[in-house]
């Protein structure tokens, strides 16, 4: 609702001066030129692509909208999980001692994140392999219904994997979980050949690709805010790209399972389409639509 608004243009490092001062657009300004994502690591390595997972060859990024919506957070991990993180995620990751950069850069070509484009993106991205073993899944996996949660076991996935054991995974420290049999990557997820279920399929597309419980399809996370997927490249390869160290600590995360309970409390108690309005309430941060 809302708007017309008036589109501003910031350079990455204009944007980097308002985020250290928690300076947010005013209401009636939308950003446009520039896009951003959230990157992670534990050794200096690991910060030298878009995403420095193995095998991971899609990325996340922050659509211009988006990236002026996390201006005047109250903090890192706020911005964080409006942009899809779970908390139980930004927990294990304090724990294993893993940094986060936001890094932006002028906006270029990316897709949005419906199911239509994810799957013409897992078909250039992945082949035709992976592709035609998703196939007979592909329409049950737009059925689901994984966020919020069904139950107060923050597990999107109960419907078919009641242990969490997908989640779980998603959450050990890279080197751990790539070094897991269970972790679905590309050839594991092909590997398990004619035995496949939805378990396999929604596994992979979590493991390989980033489309956690909280992924709706629709172009848009839970919050209403733009998701855009572009290919993985060298961050030495973006053009004026500008890098913002940022601090997650544990009691930002500890507020955030508080309101993540709280959404799924509300979801529970009156339906998905208010939850849609009491979620907004809860992580305000960019116009909804």
């Amino acid at each position: 609702p809302g708007g017309p608004w008036t589109m501003v243009e910031l350079t990455p490092a204009e944007y980097a001066r308002r985020w250290a001062t928690c300076e947010a657009l005013p209401a009636e300004e939308e950003l446009e030129g520039l896009c951003g994502r959230f990157v992670r690591g534990t050794r200096p390595e690991h910060f030298a692509m878009l995403s420095d997972e193995p095998g991971k060859r899609l990325s996340w990024v922050c659509s211009p909208r988006q990236l002026g919506g996390l201006l005047g957070k109250k903090s890192a991990a706020e911005a964080m999980y409006d942009v899809g993180f779970r908390a139980e995620w930004l927990a294990a990751r304090h724990a294993d001692g893993t940094r986060h950069q936001l890094v932006v850069f002028p906006s270029g070509v990316g897709r949005s994140a419906t199911w239509s484009n994810l799957w013409i993106l897992i078909r250039e991205q992945f082949g035709a392999e992976v592709d035609a073993a998703l196939t007979p899944f592909k329409d049950e996996i737009e059925r689901l219904v994984t966020w919020p949660p069904p139950d107060s076991s923050g597990n999107g996935y109960a419907a078919f994997d009641p242990d969490g054991k997908l989640q779980r995974l998603s959450d050990l420290p890279v080197d751990v979980k790539y070094a897991h049999p269970g972790y679905l990557t590309a050839e594991r997820f092909l590997a398990v050949g004619s035995s496949r279920t939805l378990y396999h399929a929604r596994g992979f597309l979590d493991h390989s690709i980033g489309c956690n419980a909280k992924f709706l399809g629709t172009g848009f996370s839970p919050v209403g805010e733009p998701e855009t997927l572009v290919p993985n490249v060298p961050l030495a390869n973006v053009e004026g790209l500008r890098r913002i160290e940022l601090t997650v600590t544990l009691a930002e995360i500890e507020l955030l399972r508080q309101k993540e309970r709280s959404a799924q409390l509300v979801a529970a108690g009156t339906g998905a389409e208010q939850y849609q309005r009491s979620a907004q309430d809860l992580f305000p941060g960019g116009r909804s639509v």
